[in-house]
């Protein structure tokens, strides 16, 4: 009796109780499985070096659970966010305005909703980039709608032109800063230590591109951690077979990023492939075609109501 296993085969613990289920009902003599490998050769292999690999498969989807249930960060961790925050903070405070690109025109967006106390049309005179003739205000401005937040709440305190001007540039700063978080619980749902959740963090935050982008006013800031933190509920939504509070969650950053900047909507596209490939081939989920457009149709009408 032959029992065929493909090259590099891994086995969970449910795949383990139904092998050895159909090893106890044919017998196969002496407990031992012979096992065809690519076709041509045979080798034996006894039950315990299979149940050996079940235990730490097991071990390790143990290990990978209470990873993804802790929210807390060990040390090393708050030291990256710390670090982000800090440094992004400091470059907002120190750099020019003429040496960021196009930040002059996202703060006559700013300015304007301080003064008018609403949302502009994007047709006013006074917020036209002067020799293009367009405002800013027809594309996505939800960064600029932040950083004149920040603006009227330290307009009550003070009027010096430098804290103003950093103030209109926190939405960049906590976007940065919110991507290292989220970068950071995607490392946990995606490998098994904590030390490669850190590095992957650090390689995406810390790039001097993504760093200086959490310096000044932009759209591309906001967009990036949108899409960090896409992926992540794109993960949980995996983990937890797409349970309503990953797909609320994941229709909240993805109204987040219609809103921030058109960049961000091809990676939304990559995520609706997700969701249906892995809905397809969740083992867990019966009617699925039903089950798509439940939670699809939830996804949507969230976005709808935010960003519609």
């Amino acid at each position: 009796m032959y029992y065929y296993i493909p090259p590099r085969f891994t086995m969970n613990w449910v795949d383990y109780q139904r092998l050895s289920l159909r090893m106890e009902l044919k017998r196969p003599s002496a407990g031992i499985w012979r096992i065809a490998h690519g076709g041509k050769s045979f080798f034996p292999v006894s039950i315990r070096v299979i149940m050996k690999k079940c235990m730490e498969d097991k071990r390790f989807n143990n290990q990978r659970r209470k990873m993804n249930n802790d929210l807390s960060f060990n040390k090393w961790e708050l030291g990256l966010l710390l670090l982000c925050f800090f440094s992004c903070l400091l470059g907002a405070l120190l750099i020019p305005a003429a040496q960021c690109p196009d930040e002059a025109a996202r703060a006559l967006i700013s300015r304007w909703m301080v003064r008018n106390h609403t949302l502009p049309t994007g047709n006013e005179m006074e917020i036209m980039i002067g020799g293009w003739g367009f405002s800013y205000a027809l594309r996505p401005f939800l960064s600029s709608i932040v950083g004149a937040l920040f603006q009227s709440v330290l307009l009550l305190f003070t009027s010096n032109p430098t804290i103003l001007l950093a103030a209109s540039r926190m939405c960049s700063v906590l976007s940065v800063t919110l991507c290292c978080w989220f970068c950071l619980r995607l490392g946990h749902r995606c490998f098994s230590g904590r030390y490669s959740s850190f590095l992957f963090a650090a390689f995406v935050c810390f790039l001097p591109q993504v760093q200086f982008l959490g310096m000044y006013q932009n759209n591309d800031a906001l967009s990036l951690c949108a899409v960090s933190a896409v992926w992540y509920y794109l993960a949980d939504g995996f983990d937890t077979h797409w349970s309503v509070k990953s797909c609320i969650w994941l229709a909240v950053w993805l109204s987040v990023g219609a809103l921030s900047y058109y960049i961000a909507y091809p990676w939304f596209l990559m995520g609706i492939v997700f969701f249906v490939f892995a809905v397809i081939h969740d083992r867990e989920i019966s009617e699925k075609s039903g089950f798509i457009l439940r939670r699809g149709g939830l996804v949507v009408g969230i976005c709808l109501v935010l960003a519609g």
